[in-house]
């Protein structure tokens, strides 16, 4: 079984002074940088399970057992949609728009899923952290899809996750971002 997971922290500028703004699943904490709340919300950041879609299973055998090259590089990109394990980017509505909006890059490196270990029995690889940062204000993010290509729908979607919490972010917030992949 492969299992794909991810984390986030959303940050944000409110009368001029930096925030995380912390999704409970419930609803949304302000929390002030550099303060003994910021510190045990992000020491709490777990890891939220995933699901890799039918593409995504095909395209990892395809390059394992087959002859097709491995990608260069792998994209995380917003929505608001429930995507199931069949749909396919075309399928896939929703995708956030913005000022800036634009998919973050994963290079399909040690650079870029640096950290390859055993984890609970089961190795996993851990991406870096990626930044999504507003230039306006955004519509609804609720799921992040990992993709073979940075827009449209000629490629691949590979996994994805909902957030903890819907997202709308506004100019200046940013979004971090981190995928693992768990061949458990």
């Amino acid at each position: 079984m492969i299992k794909t997971m991810y984390r986030f922290a959303h940050n944000r500028v409110i009368d001029g002074e930096p925030h995380l703004i912390w999704g409970n699943g419930i609803g949304e904490l302000e929390i002030a940088r550099g303060s003994k709340q910021e510190l045990e919300a992000l020491m709490d950041r777990t890891w939220q399970e995933n699901a890799l879609a039918d593409e995504g299973e095909g395209d990892m055998l395809a390059v394992y057992y087959r002859t097709q090259a491995k990608r260069a590089n792998m994209f995380g990109r917003l929505f608001n949609d429930t995507p199931v394990e069949t749909d396919t980017l075309a399928t896939l509505t929703g995708e956030v728009t913005g000022t800036g909006y634009a998919a973050v890059t994963w290079a399909v490196s040690d650079a870029g899923f640096p950290t390859h270990a055993l984890d609970s029995g089961d190795f996993r690889v851990v991406s870096s952290v990626q930044t999504f940062t507003a230039g306006g204000t955004w519509t609804v993010a609720t799921n992040l899809v990992l993709a073979t290509v940075a827009s449209g729908t000629a490629g691949l979607h590979v996994a994805w996750s909902a957030l903890s919490a819907s997202r709308t972010l506004v100019l200046n917030d940013t979004l971090d971002v981190s995928i693992a992949v768990k061949l458990a």
